[in-house]
């Protein structure tokens, strides 16, 4: 099990996406839209998530092993430990959790040591999923991401959060790791894989590879998408 936990303070999580479609020369590749992918350099490009008012990332941090405590949402090999927080709002909450929706094309960002080269791979969502979260009590916003020891988080916080690699030759996430929620992936080519699969299902090891090999045909420098991979994925 290959898992990272990633600890969210927010209320609700709203995205824009813009789909891509037409034939399959289509969203080509950019240079500009790669950082980050496969073996370039930098972090990936997209659209910041918008968080409503309050909503914030608190920590990003540690590893569980095979103690994940919660349900098992997403689809792909690469797996993150997940615990979404929301705070109390000041007026009309009656404190009970809420569940919100993290858009497929969602990527988490590896953040290696300061100074360092990353060696995990970056991961991304494929398909929309619903998480839930409680409410925990969050530090001062103006402190950013902190280190261990976490807040206090409820059991019902936890879900494993499957997703896709988006480097092939990087190391998966593990107890090493450490990841951020980035932001929702600007290269077409991967929002035109995200557009084709939604609301398909992904619940076999075939029709998983299918999605994760075509993903790195665009990551990995092989031509990006054709009228092969296309299909195999339309067939899903």
């Amino acid at each position: 099990m290959r898992k990272s936990i990633l600890i969210m303070g927010m209320t609700a999580l709203a995205v824009a996406a813009a789909s891509a479609g037409g034939s399959a020369a289509r969203g080509a590749l950019q240079a500009s839209d790669m950082a980050g992918l496969g073996s370039n350099p930098g972090r990936p490009v997209g659209t910041p998530l918008v968080l409503p008012n309050g909503a914030r990332i608190t920590v990003v941090e540690g590893f569980l092993g095979n103690d994940c405590k919660g349900p098992e949402v997403g689809a792909g090999d690469e797996e993150l430990c997940v615990a979404v927080c929301r705070e109390k709002r000041e007026q009309g909450d009656d404190g009970k959790p809420e569940s919100m929706s993290l858009p497929g094309g969602t990527i988490f960002i590896v953040r290696p040591p300061a100074g360092a080269v990353a060696e995990h791979q970056n991961v991304m969502l494929v398909q929309d999923v619903t998480v839930v979260a409680p409410v925990c009590k969050l530090g001062d916003p103006r402190d950013g991401p902190q280190p261990p020891p976490f807040p206090p988080t409820p059991d019902g916080a936890w879900s494993l959060v499957r997703t896709m690699c988006l480097n092939q030759q990087r190391r998966p996430p593990d107890e090493e790791s450490d990841y951020e929620l980035g932001l929702l992936t600007g290269n077409a080519q991967l929002k035109r894989i995200v557009d084709i699969i939604r609301g398909k299902s992904l619940d076999n090891d075939d029709a998983v590879d299918v999605v994760q090999d075509a993903i790195w045909d665009v990551t990995e420098g092989r031509g990006g998408l054709n009228r092969e991979n296309l299909a195999q994925l339309e067939a899903l």
